[in-house]
């Protein structure tokens, strides 16, 4: 069995994020996606982002039916 690892901050989910996470799912039997924390969005998409919470995004990308697993990926210093 094959598992996939990705990741990304998935704020504002659109479809061509749906078609990345379909495209990754399709080189793997389990498909685990770590969602950017807040904190980490802020950092690479400015101040005023993340628009939706990340407990939410975490929510979304969990529930898709193509995703194994999702957590909350965070910088660790």
């Amino acid at each position: 069995m094959i598992t996939g690892l990705t990741s990304g901050c998935f704020d504002l989910f659109h479809f061509s994020h749906l078609l990345y996470l379909q495209r990754c799912r399709s080189h793997c039997d389990r498909l685990i996606v770590g969602v950017d924390s807040d904190e980490l969005v802020k950092k690479s998409k400015g101040v005023l982002r993340p628009i939706i919470p990340e407990n939410e995004r975490l929510e979304l990308i969990a529930n898709l039916g193509i995703v194994h697993k999702a957590f909350i990926l965070k910088q660790v210093e």
